[in-house]
């Protein structure tokens, strides 16, 4: 019978930014979100996965990192003065600033990223390239004049998302159940508090018919906390949406021509996030028996969400075992999947 199983002697927590999680140190590692791509339910196959995440720029990415860093750690953040243009020309600037450091001509640099920022690749025209360097000049001198601070700026894109991120700072900071949540008070004993914290480790994945093969695993946790006094350790996981939150967990909707409830999926379900939290549950539970020789403790899993459309609720879903179950199984399924290609030396 196939199986998966953590190394124990391989696993580490580390305090550790986004730059250094998805930096070169990491870059064979397999993460959750890749595995997106090799999954069939989420229209994934062996020819995706092989092609990598493309990157593909959201406003509402950006959005939510600024959103995370704020919320999560106001001490390691400040946001910028200047702000960064909209659209796919904010991440073509990025791009460029990138491929400029690492020594490249201009030319190389802006085709380079109009590649790699899906920014007119192969189309880039002087009449779109002027265009680009006129929205974004102000953007790229700033970053590339930035002085060493103590925090790290985040730039917010010009027009509506200063509004939008304003809004759900102010929703989640005054939300009494998500700040007990994120910064638990205790009777007895001193909190201890984990945000952005990455799990590293080698799973051992053993096919039907006995072949086995290490992979390398890493993941990025959001916030977890281990309380003495009520022996409970929680995880949660911190989320925008751009529908209201009612619609986050999926709902029965009731069809006015025949009056039947119909089941439609929220995000959660569209998005697997039952898969992310059952996974991170995994880690973070193996951390918490192996690294700190922990056992006997309950276990909370939440999902934190704030909307980014007017009211800019901010909600708590709690995720039963069920859920959690169910992602844990599609992973290890994906997961040999991945193995089968892998020793099949398809991948």
């Amino acid at each position: 019978m196939a199986s998966i199983e953590i190394l124990t002697d391989s696993i580490e927590l580390k305090k550790i930014s986004d730059l250094e999680y998805f930096s070169e140190t990491y870059k064979d590692y397999i993460s959750n979100s890749k595995l997106s791509l090799l999954n069939p339910k989420e229209g994934g196959s062996l020819e995706k996965f092989k092609q990598g995440i493309v990157n593909d720029y959201s406003s509402s990415l950006d959005l939510g990192s600024a959103i995370h860093g704020m919320v999560l750690q106001p001490d390691e953040y400040e946001i910028a003065e200047t702000r960064k243009p909209g659209g796919k020309i904010g991440n073509f600037t990025e791009c460029t600033l990138k491929y400029r450091k690492q020594g490249m001509t201009l030319k190389e640099s802006f085709e380079k990223a109009s590649g790699e920022a899906n920014y007119y690749s192969g189309k880039l025209t002087p009449n779109r390239l002027k265009s680009a360097i006129s929205k974004s000049l102000n953007y790229y001198l700033a970053k590339l004049h930035e002085e060493p601070t103590d925090k790290q700026l985040i730039y917010l894109a010009e027009g509506s998302m200063e509004e939008k991120f304003d809004s759900c700072i102010k929703s989640l900071r005054s939300n009494s159940k998500i700040k007990n949540l994120l910064n638990p008070l205790m009777e007895f004993s001193e909190p201890e508090i984990y945000n952005e914290y990455g799990i590293f480790c080698s799973m051992k994945i053993t096919l039907d018919d006995g072949r086995s093969i290490i992979v390398p695993f890493k993941a990025k946790l959001d916030n977890f906390s281990i309380n003495h006094d009520s022996e409970t350790v929680t995880l949660n996981d911190l989320k925008t949406t751009g529908k209201p939150g009612s619609y986050f967990m999926g709902n029965n909707v009731k069809f006015p021509e025949n009056e039947e409830l119909v089941w439609i999926d929220g995000s959660f379900q569209k998005y697997h996030y039952f898969r992310q939290l059952g996974v991170y549950l995994w880690l973070l539970q193996s951390v918490i028996v192996i690294s700190y020789g922990i056992v006997g403790y309950k276990y909370k899993t939440n999902i934190i969400a704030v909307e980014t459309i007017p009211d800019f609720k901010s909600l708590v879903y709690a995720i039963h075992q069920g859920y959690i179950n169910m992602g844990l199984k599609e992973f290890k399924d994906i997961m040999i999947l991945f193995a089968q290609y892998k020793l099949d030396n398809e991948l």
